[in-house]
């Protein structure tokens, strides 16, 4: 299977043209590509990423490429839009729909820098249409956020001397504003209940805020500029009860914190004299990834770094050393996870975007041996357990032996429409099980469907809430 695995990586690289200097390990493909932010859309079928571009010099112009997954072909490319480089992107449920956050400083031959413009922007994937924007003087857009009901936009803003955080409608009405970090904020994310927002800013300080009111209800000091505190950035847990932040600056960590009581759990060391860092949790949330620009390991200067730690226990679990770059290009720049049950993930690198996979599990999949010990003989997807169930239910299903099968499992509504893949694998025979988490669906009838090679089967499960 090796062997196998290995000639369809480099088919792939024949295929596609792609570059080939100094890979990671289970490197899928590459592209040469500006980019600085990128998020994959909820089927995993197309990554959106968002850099710059210069042909509308003199502003730093947004440019955002949509590339389909499978085969790394760019599909479209939005650019000359001139209110700054793309910050930041989130992708909305229907697969079509995202958003993105800009801005820049523009820097006179003479006369030194100023704000130029900020904006936001709604677009369609289908289009490239812009179904609405903002474009402002008041501070860059440094990060977006979508709530997980859709009803609520966040945008960080830095450079206007506040950082604060401004929560818009769907189509940018401002419904409130948050204090947000003095010195700027950087990232931010909705906890999945979607009450709360998770930031980072400038200070060094995590800070969770009270969506409804705008309160301030904790802060989080991760840092200095001496050991990693500034330009914080932020994830939550896909359960909600663990935060974790990295920032930029010297002897760089990451800390993983409970969400309920603020408490600090672990300080990661990351290494290297200097360097910033971009992080995200596994969508199983098991892990958490930091992608890193370092200088000074092992004399190699400036390159990447990408390290996988468990959150339980703080282990690192895997990592990959990537040496391609220079003090102005070089290193981790963005990190995204495909969320349909495979173990992709996508990285930029100087100029580069990758797509790799991993050799850990990111995904909730529990094997179950079978009491016989005899490996199932045919296809087969049992009924969900429990049923009628609120809001986590098993799925358990068998695969035949023989040869590896490629297998996926999708959930769909009342309707038919397709709301979520929860598993997109290559398994051997055996019985297996992976939960969905019906948490943020209203009650209901809904089916799943198991699929590989040639075999298929749908099933109903009821959500009561």
């Amino acid at each position: 299977m090796k062997k196998l695995f290995y000639f369809f990586i480099a088919l792939q690289l024949c295929l596609t043209g792609i570059v080939s200097s100094q890979p990671i390990v289970n490197l899928l493909w590459e592209r040469i590509a500006n980019v600085e932010t990128m998020r994959f859309t909820p089927n995993g079928q197309f990554l959106i990423t968002g850099g710059s571009t210069n042909i509308c010099y003199p502003y730093t112009c947004g440019q955002i490429k949509l590339w389909r997954v499978a085969d790394s072909t760019l599909l479209r490319t939005i650019t000359n839009f001139n209110v700054g480089l793309t910050n930041d992107i989130d992708v909305f449920s229907d697969n079509n729909t995202f958003i993105t956050g800009h801005g820049s400083v523009y820097c006179a031959p003479q006369g030194g820098c100023y704000l130029d413009k900020s904006g936001q922007f709604k677009w369609s994937i289908s289009d490239s249409s812009a179904l609405n924007s903002q474009v402002t003087q008041d501070g860059i857009i440094q990060s977006v956020d979508i709530s997980p009901d859709e009803s609520m936009i966040a945008a960080a803003t830095s450079y206007n001397f506040t950082g604060e955080i401004r929560i818009f409608d769907p189509s940018y009405n401002l419904i409130r504003t948050l204090a947000g970090h003095n010195e700027g904020t950087t990232s931010l994310k909705f906890t999945p209940d979607g009450q709360f927002l998770v930031s980072g800013g400038q200070d060094g300080n995590v800070k969770i805020w009270n969506v409804s009111n705008g309160s301030l209800i904790r802060t989080l000091f991760h840092g200095t500029y001496t050991n990693g505190g500034t330009d914080i950035e932020v994830d939550i847990s896909p359960d909600g009860q663990t935060i974790a932040s990295a920032g930029q600056g010297y002897s760089m960590t990451v800390k993983i914190w409970n969400f309920s009581d603020g408490m600090l759990k672990h300080t990661l060391g990351v290494g290297g004299s200097y360097g910033y860092n971009r992080i995200s949790f596994s969508p199983n949330g098991i892990y958490i990834a930091s992608g890193l620009t370092k200088y000074g390991l092992g004399g190699l200067g400036w390159h990447g770094l990408l390290k996988f730690w468990r959150v339980l226990d703080g282990v690192l679990v895997e990592e990959y050393i990537d040496t391609i770059g220079s003090p102005t290009s070089g290193g981790v720049r963005s990190l995204a996870f495909s969320n349909t049950g495979n173990r992709y993930f996508a990285y930029s690198i100087s100029n580069r975007l990758r797509l790799a996979v991993t050799n850990i599990n990111l995904v909730t999949l529990t094997s179950i041996i079978p009491s016989s010990g005899i490996t199932p003989g045919e296809f087969k997807l049992h009924t969900n357990y429990p049923n009628p169930f609120n809001p986590v239910t098993k799925i358990k299903f068998d695969i035949p032996g023989g040869t590896m099968h490629s297998v996926r499992i999708t959930v769909y509504d009342g309707i038919g429409k397709e709301l979520k893949t929860i598993l997109n694998e290559m398994l051997a025979g055996g019985s297996y099980e992976v939960n969905f988490d019906g948490s943020n669906y209203p009650s209901g009838t809904y089916y799943y469907k198991l699929e590989s090679n040639n075999f298929t089967e749908v099933k109903a499960m009821m959500l009561i809430k």
